[in-house]
């Protein structure tokens, strides 16, 4: 099944239309997308999205991985994820997405600081 959609952020091609974008760039977009939703934001869809864990101690990381990691799996199941996170010395977490589409290792999206 071959998978498109608009690029995001929206943007313009060369005709003045609206950007579409290629199959990797669509699922790349979506792992984002889920990334930057926090749940119970989609009110048809309220398990989409990251837990939103701002107000959480987090001294070990892997629970907020494993929950991510489980969650991108279910709701992309085009693309196989795996992620890590680190917590810098303020606390914050930054992620790395390693993802498998088409039997292919992608570029991994790295999310700064959430």
């Amino acid at each position: 099944m071959l998978l498109n959609g608009y690029a995001f952020p929206m943007a313009l091609d060369e005709n003045g239309g609206r950007a579409v974008a290629s199959e990797a760039e669509y699922l790349e977009q979506q792992i984002r997308t889920f990334v930057l939703t926090d749940q119970d934001e989609r009110l048809g869809l309220p398990a989409y999205g990251m837990q939103n864990s701002l107000f959480t101690s987090a001294k070990d990381t892997s629970p907020i991985v494993l929950d991510l990691q489980t969650s991108l799996n279910s709701f992309i199941p085009q693309v196989s994820c795996t992620v890590s996170g680190s917590l810098n010395d303020l606390g914050e977490l930054s992620l790395s997405i390693f993802w498998i589409w088409n039997d292919e290792e992608q570029t991994p999206i790295l999310i700064p600081v959430i």
